[in-house]
């Protein structure tokens, strides 16, 4: 099964209460795999968590918490098998780099002495170039629990959005009046939150869906008491006094129209 190495960054600073943070994050994962139809082996282990699937997942960047993952090739941590591994990974003719992250010290040689010993084996090898600036095959070795895993960093990783799992920060309205309260919506789901929606117009919200990680998202006519906040799309340029009767966010506040456009654009 193909071994998926994913990264998370803020759940990372949760102090006490961040295996709250994780169990929500893996469970926002499972609904996607589920959702899928994908056979999985999930392991969460010091920074990252390791993900083995039958087939490649779709839409897993749209699971709010993920700053990236790489689809990685899991090796037995032996010097030998990491150099021969790492041959079949680059490339003729193509300048390279090998990063090493020892996530935990399961081997005495240092991170730079493996890159070190293991590019002095492709150089002899391959004949290859070493690029440190600007390589155009970036192999990157991360060892873990007695493992090495092993991708091409330019290839094989994909980036995320980051942010906090969806279920994480309670429940809040959002005021889908216009096509930027998608914006403020997306926004919200990256910080955690849970949505209900009250719909003034016809507007589609299967964009909120995509990233709402199993968290149902409610039409409703009026807020639930247990909504904390109304959430709309107002900026400088279109501010409207509303009396919420609720502690109102707009996330949007600060932003021009070209600003929400383009960041519309990063998420769909």
């Amino acid at each position: 099964m193909p071994t998926i190495v994913l990264r998370y960054g803020e759940i990372w600073l949760k102090g006490l209460n961040k295996s709250f943070f994780e169990d929500r994050f893996i469970k926002n994962i499972k609904f996607l795999l589920k959702k899928n139809n994908i056979e999985y082996d999930i392991k969460n282990l010091r920074a990252r968590i390791l993900l083995k699937v039958d087939k490649k997942v779709p839409d897993l960047k749209h699971v709010f918490g993920i700053t990236s993952y790489s689809y990685a090739k899991e090796i037995d941590l032996d010097l030998k098998k990491i150099k021969k591994e790492v041959l079949k990974l680059c490339k003729k003719g193509k300048t390279f780099r090998i990063t090493t992250k020892r996530l935990s010290k399961d081997i005495a040689l240092s991170s730079q002495e493996i890159n070190e010993i293991v590019g002095d084996f492709v150089v002899k090898k391959l004949k290859l170039k070493v690029n440190l600036k600007n390589a155009e095959q970036d192999i990157f070795i991360e060892i873990l629990n007695k493992k090495a895993y092993l991708f091409d960093d330019k290839k094989d990783t994909i980036e995320c959005f980051g942010g906090l799992p969806v279920g994480v920060s309670g429940l809040c309205t959002l005021i889908l009046d216009n096509k930027n309260s998608i914006l403020a919506g997306i926004m919200m789901l990256k910080r955690g939150c849970s949505l209900e929606i009250i719909r003034d117009k016809k507007i589609s919200y299967k964009k909120l869906e995509i990233f709402s990680s199993g968290t149902k998202i409610k039409e409703v006519k009026h807020y639930s008491d247990y909504s904390y906040a109304v959430v709309d799309a107002g900026t400088l340029k279109n501010f409207k006094e509303r009396n919420y009767r609720k502690m109102a966010l707009r996330p949007l506040i600060n932003l021009s129209q070209e600003d929400i456009d383009k960041k519309l654009k990063y998420f769909c």
